[in-house]
């Protein structure tokens, strides 16, 4: 719920553009994302362009082949599922797409 508190503060209060992004559930959310892309929601108060971006293999993909695609390196860190942390992060050509949109 706490996804959905912070949608919905801030759409009721927050002045400057906001963009809120979550992976796709297995569950209907319970406010409909502005935007879906990839294997992404994305609640904002900006339009978000419509775009195609390469569907990623994240079930198969392993740890190294997750951080050469985010460009990150964990091995210095200990985090007890670093696959996970990297499956859920956003692909960084759509992360820019995103901050390209603001304009």
């Amino acid at each position: 719920m706490k996804l959905y508190q912070e949608i919905l503060f801030l759409q009721a209060n927050f002045k400057g553009k906001w963009v809120v992004e979550n992976v796709k559930p297995y569950y209907k959310p319970l406010i409909e994302p502005t935007k879906v892309l990839q294997r992404h929601y994305f609640w904002s108060n900006f339009d978000i362009k419509d775009a195609d971006f390469v569907q990623d293999k994240i079930r198969s993909a392993q740890i190294p082949d997750l951080q050469k695609l985010h460009g990150y390196d964990l091995s210095g860190y200990k985090l007890k599922n670093k696959r996970q942390v990297l499956r859920n992060c956003v692909y960084p050509k759509l992360g820019l797409h995103i901050l390209n949109s603001l304009d």
